[in-house]
């Protein structure tokens, strides 16, 4: 490198020559010429190397020498004024190029005035400022510059010069931007045949006009040929540049994009992969290198492995935010792509967010730059439109990109019939569907043309075939089109993919309507290994929301199962029961509960780890102070959404950390269910399911599948559609069978009749369930809004006469060792007789710590109270009773050595509460006796309306299900109606659902809400309910004592002393003493109303 010194030291030698002769002969003046073209040449070559600055000083001594030596009208100073604009070009700073502009300006009007206009370094000129144009965003001017330097090289003959090519180069690629490709090619096959005239075909720049070839095959679809060029270049650019060059980088790159358009994925991901070693040098701001982070997501997007999709998706969506800003389209089109990963995965409603935002932004910032990444953006979005039946709005965003594409001249693009196929879709479902056809058939020749059957847009046209002609009623002719799009996705993607599940289940639902029993066996076969590592796949990285969506994208499939099932059944073909029901049962066991039982399991495998996790301690930060902005109304929730971010990357940070070696491995079936019951015994899994057919029927079905010990495989019995059972609600879907009507009181208003819900529900098992004592069930839907032992046979008799049922969340726990670690040591906390206000001089409360109480041992005394709110009141009152619960239930643990803590009044705290399980293991029982909540999803009209948010409590009308079930402490009324804790750092008094589930209770083996509602909440898919239920079991407590409806405080308070005295007095197990006081309960004459409100849940 020339040092400062040594430039300076020729500067003045210069300048020495110079003043030393005034007066220059011919031969001088020749001789300075040549110093100074030496300097301009000595500029150029640093300015090769990028050392920009050296260059420039350089080219300011040879200014000074024209100047002062020949003028600034002479040819000596128009080649100075080119080369100084030439080093600010290639510094590529935007900050410069108006300054470059102005010395190719000057030099542009020296050589006019002194040479004229037709000649080369005219020409020159023209086409370097036709490159700042183009820079600029000035097309047509750049364009116009061009061809004026052009034709003065060619009418000077110096058509087969670098500069001539390069220019040549410049307008072939504005052609393509403008779509004329025929003019393009032209162009760039001439410049390749001068570069390779001039300087072989191992030189870089005729790799360069060889690149610029397979760029434009590649704009214009023409893969193949593409390919041919890129393959070369390669080789060019390792040769003359060395696999280090950033030229070779690019071309890796591109080689890999080009394979993904192919549908070579596997080779696609060969390359980028080997272009990050490459760039990895040049840093993670080097746009080549975010580039390519964001074509491999895309390819392992399509490869259905989402994990390494969304971690290079969002890992190159920051990169190019960060770098360029939000108005920049290659964000734009990160975005668009981090959004391609919520659609998968099931979260439509963040991956409509992402291309609404994307589109927003291109149209009002970047309204001239409508290029591939807005036409996908637009795509997608139709595609959630026809998802959700919106089927006008996405005919007309898919009929508005083919019209962009006709303008930009590329309807002959192969890319045009993947878009016409889309159309075709919404054709379909608008009953179109001649007009679907024929766009279909010409779409598949041209795939199959251009880019070969083994592609997964040719997949797709060939998949809508054979939808098309189901709907027509072709069945033969669509499962010929369906056989082979199964064949196609096995071969492109593999046998585990979504899609080529998705693809099976279209089939069956074909073979359905074909009443091909035997082709549909053998492909539940295949789908029902699939199951299981659906799931397992998301469980590897996915947050508890995300899993939910996720599982749900698949329900699809074991509807069509159900379905299956119930066709069979219907046709009477009891002896092709065996594989289905078998498949049926063992999905059932995977999926029910399974988010539950993995949150509860990771959950406890971080409590017992030796030493704290910062990601569980800050997962649990986060949470608590998530729970403080819940707490507030719904127009301060201002930080809500970014907490909940930060908290979902939290929990997919515990995920991805968590010990998975035991999980994968405790997948339960039938045949271990059966071998663990006794011969008195079964075993129920209630399904309800979606019945598909052709038309895809609402009908919401249950059904049961039951195993007996001896059975070959589960029985399989239809009970009832979902409309019989809103009969006997009123059509109300969220209300509970039994006891919805009941205000909280000895005496009922009205009293609903059971009669007909046995023959609904129970009948049809009875012969199947001869023998059976004991009946192990799991609930689904509705279903968990029903006490089946509380449902009359007769005027005498009612269920739990005849079986003793015990509730589970899962049929699978029968098989499965529990993992809650139960507390050796006898302890119980309690609460009741908590004051609701914050003033409690009305109220004398007798508040006990954590010492042992000693009693005297009487019998319990309660008096009638309302333990809960009539009509959702705004206020919770004081339940004396429940203090006197509390007191009178402590002798019974007292006389079994229970250390006993009792909080009331004040003490009983959501602080202290939320200190259970924090500095010391978890009690072996807690007992609470306070006010209950649970409220239904709000309807749209009351979100929508401002002045309803503003006066209802956020607990009422939250989104979030865990937020709408929970239980009043010490001082809840003032948050209940201010929004807020009357004390900044204090909990409110506000226990929700949300918060109890981070607390941990893995030592405590029962809990009892003597409270209303507190087995209620939204029920969700295979998940059941979402309310404390599902709180106190991820925060790990064993057995559950909670009520499905408001019961009389008196017959609660019996039934609780029962329970305890049989469980602690008699020594039975939990179940057996719950059953057995409900039981003495009905043998005294009590209403099932009045005691059946509360359920085991185990």
């Amino acid at each position: 490198m020339i040092s400062k010194s040594l430039l300076l030291s020729l500067f003045l030698l210069l300048r020495s020559a110079s003043a030393q002769n005034t007066s220059l002969t011919s031969s001088d003046s020749m001789n300075l010429k040549g110093k100074l073209d030496s300097l301009i040449q000595l500029a150029r070559d640093y300015t090769d190397k990028g050392e920009f600055d050296i260059a420039l000083e350089l080219n300011r001594m040879a200014e000074s020498i024209a100047i002062n030596e020949f003028g600034k009208e002479s040819v000596a100073y128009s080649d100075v004024c080119f080369n100084h604009g030439r080093i600010l070009y290639l510094t590529n700073n935007k900050a410069l190029f108006t300054d470059a502009l102005r010395w190719f300006m000057d030099a542009m009007n020296v050589i006019e005035k002194l040479l004229g206009k037709e000649n080369s370094k005219y020409a020159l000129c023209l086409s370097n400022i036709g490159k700042l144009k183009s820079k600029f965003g000035e097309t047509k001017e750049a364009e116009t510059l061009y061809l004026s330097a052009l034709e003065i090289w060619r009418s000077a003959t110096f058509f087969d010069s670098i500069e001539y090519a390069k220019c040549a180069g410049n307008l072939a690629i504005i052609f393509v931007e403008k779509q004329e490709f025929e003019s393009a090619e032209a162009l760039m096959v001439e410049v390749k045949n001068i570069f390779l005239k001039l300087v072989g075909e191992n030189n870089a720049l005729y790799g360069n006009a060889v690149f610029s070839l397979g760029n434009l095959y590649f704009v214009r679809g023409d893969y193949l040929d593409a390919e041919a060029q890129y393959l070369k270049v390669a080789e060019i650019w390792e040769k003359a540049l060395g696999k280090n060059h950033e030229n070779y980088s690019a071309i890796i790159i591109q080689l890999g994009n080009l394979y993904q358009e192919l549908g070579r994925y596997e080779v696609s991901l060969k390359y980028l992969i080997l272009a990050d070693s490459l760039l990895a040098m040049n840093g993670v701001e080097n746009p080549y290198y975010v580039f390519n982070k964001m074509n491999q997501s895309v390819i392992y997007l399509t490869l259905g492995q989402y994990q390494k999709a969304e971690k290079l998706s969002l890992e190159s969506c920051n990169l190019f935010k960060n770098a360029f800003g939000v108005s920049n389209v290659n964000y734009l089109g990160s975005l668009i792509n981090l959004g391609n990963f919520y659609h998968c995965i099931g979260d439509i409603e963040r991956g409509r967010k992402q291309f609404v935002e994307a589109k927003n932004i291109f149209e009002q910032v970047l309204k001239d730059t409508l290029n591939d990444f807005y036409i996908n953006c637009i795509n997608n979005l139709s595609i959630l439109c026809i998802r959700n039946g919106e089927y006008l709005e996405a005919e007309s965003l898919i009929r508005q990109i083919l019209l962009i594409k006709r303008n930009l001249g590329l309807e002959n693009h192969v890319s045009y019939a993947a878009f016409e196929a889309n159309l075709a879709e919404v054709l379909m479902k608008l009953k179109k569907f001649d007009g679907a056809e024929d766009l279909l058939l010409n779409g598949l020749k041209r795939q199959s043309d251009q880019l070969g059957t083994l592609h997964p847009d040719y997949l797709r046209t060939l998949n809508l075939l054979g939808q098309l002609e189901f709907y027509k009623e072709n069945y033969v002719k669509s499962k010929e089109y369906l056989s082979n799009s199964i064949d196609l996705a096995g071969r492109i993607y593999g046998k585990a993919h979504p899609e080529y599940f998705f693809l099976l289940a279209k089939m069956m639902n074909l073979n359905r309507e074909l009443k091909d029993f035997n082709s549909c066996d053998s492909i539940i076969k295949e789908s029902s290994l699939f199951n299981n590592s659906i799931l397992m796949n998301g469980l590897q990285f996915l947050s508890e929301r995300e899993l939910f969506l996720y599982c749900k994208k698949f329900e699809f499939l074991y509807n069509e199962i159900y379905s299956l099932a119930l066709d069979k059944f219907i046709s009477g073909l009891e002896s092709e029961f065996g594989l289905i029901n078998q498949i049926c049962y063992n999905n059932t066991l995977i999926n029910n509960g399974f988010i539950l039982y993995a949150v509860r399991q990771i959950r406890n495998w971080y409590r017992l780890q030796d030493i704290k996790s910062e990601i569980y301690e800050r997962n649990l930060a986060l949470t608590r102070r998530l729970s403080i902005e819940y707490a507030k109304p719904l127009h301060q929730q201002v930080i809500v959404e970014s907490l909940e971010t930060e908290l979902e990357k939290s929990e997919k940070e515990m995920v991805q950390s968590f010990d998975k070696i035991n999980l994968s491995t405790k997948r339960v079936d039938w045949k271990q269910i059966e071998k663990s019951l006794q011969s008195d015994e079964a075993a129920i899994e209630f399904v309800c399911f979606n019945y598909i057919t052709k038309h895809q029927s609402d009908s919401l079905i249950y059904a049961a599948f039951i195993v007996k010990p001896g059975f070959h495989y589960p029985a399989f019995v239809p009970l009832l559609n979902f409309n019989k059972i809103l009969e006997y609600t009123n059509g109300k879907e969220n209300e509970n069978l039994l006891g919805y009507i009941h205000q909280r009181g000895v005496y009922p208003s009205i009293v609903t009749q059971m009669e007909g819900l046995y023959d609904l529900i129970w009948k049809p098992l009875d012969t199947i369930l001869q023998d059976v004592k004991t009946v192990y069930y799991s609930p689904s839907g509705i279903l968990h809004r029903i006490n089946l032992e509380a449902i009359p046979i007769d005027d005498k008799a009612i269920l739990s006469d005849h079986y003793k049922l015990i509730r589970l969340g899962s049929t699978r726990s029968i098989a499965m060792a529990d993992f809650t670690n139960v507390n050796s040591h006898n302890q119980v906390i309690m609460f009741g007789g908590i004051n609701y206000n914050l003033d409690n001089s009305m109220i004398n409360f007798d508040t006990v710590s954590h010492d042992s109480i000693v009693l005297q041992n009487h019998e319990l005394s309660f008096s009638y109270i309302e333990r809960g709110i009539k009509e959702r009141a705004a206020e919770w009152r004081y339940l004396p009773g429940t203090e006197k619960e509390i007191k009178g239930i402590s002798r019974i643990f007292k006389k079994f050595k229970f250390e006993i803590a009792k909080y009331s009044g004040d003490k009983a705290s959501e602080e202290e509460f939320k200190n259970i399980g924090k500095y010391q293991a978890s009690p072996r029982v807690l007992h609470i006796a306070t006010h209950g909540f649970f409220f239904p999803d709000p309807k749209e009209s009351l979100r929508s309306s401002i002045s309803s948010l503003q006066k209802e409590p956020v607990f009422k009308i939250s989104d979030h299900p865990m937020i709408r079930s929970g239980l009043i402490m010490a001082g809840g009324n003032y948050a209940w109606k201010n929004g807020k804790s009357n004390k900044e750092g204090r909990e409110d008094g506000i226990l929700t659902a949300f918060e109890i589930s981070q607390m941990n209770l893995s030592n405590t083996e029962l809990v009892v809400l003597s409270a209303c509602e507190t087995g209620l909440g939204d029920i969700q898919g295979n998940e059941g309910v979402y309310g404390l239920q599902r709180a106190f079991k991820i925060a790990g407590a064993k057995y559950l004592i909670m009520s499905l409806w408001q019961v009389p405080d008196k017959q609660t308070s019996l039934l609780m002393t029962t329970f305890y005295k049989k469980w602690l007095e008699e020594k039975m197990t939990i179940p057996d003493a719950f059953h057995a006081a409900q039981k003495e309960l009905r043998e005294i004459g009590l209403d099932p109303y009045q005691w059946a409100g509360f359920v085991l849940v185990e």
